[in-house]
């Protein structure tokens, strides 16, 4: 069962407002060297730092933080270190084999040969290659293109 909380009939509400801002003051004055840690604990995510600071909410922090250019590396430094781990854990799950792994890795690194979400869309250097609609050339002009097909190297390379 919970316990009710006496009412003190000296106190009234406006002592109860002072007293938790009070509490949240003393709460929210942190050194530089705690939030420091807590920036580096938490990655570089700002609400993550706050809550482990004991902030009410982020602005208090980010306040902090907007005001020391320190600060603002230091969160910047975070967050690379932790993209680092992101890369080498995806770098882990690649050579493990892991499907989803070689998906997002093929979608998002090897667009240059074709791979991607939006589909086949190769830059060679200079050369562009492109989709080619065939129904807007003659039958003559497909069997020169085809015969100049049948020449090309079957590995697709080109003599530039």
């Amino acid at each position: 069962m919970a316990r009710m909380r006496k009412l003190d009939p000296k106190k009234t509400a406006f002592d109860d407002k002072l007293l938790t801002e009070k509490a949240l003051t003393k709460q929210r004055h942190r050194s530089r060297d705690e939030v420091v840690r807590a920036i580096w604990a938490c990655g570089g995510i700002i609400s993550d730092a706050a809550r482990m600071l004991g902030y009410a909410g982020q602005s208090g922090l980010r306040y902090r933080i907007r005001d020391d250019v320190e600060l603002q590396e230091m969160i910047t430094e975070a967050r690379e270190t932790m993209k680092d781990i992101a890369e080498s854990k995806l770098k882990d799950a690649l050579f493990a084999g892991e499907q989803w792994a070689v998906t997002y890795y093929l979608n998002n690194q090897a667009r240059d040969r074709g791979y991607g979400r939006e589909g086949i869309n190769i830059n060679m250097q200079q050369n562009t290659l492109t989709a080619i609609n065939l129904e807007s050339y003659s039958d003559k002009e497909l069997l020169q293109l085809e015969k100049l097909l049948a020449k090309a190297p079957a590995d697709g390379t080109v003599d530039a």
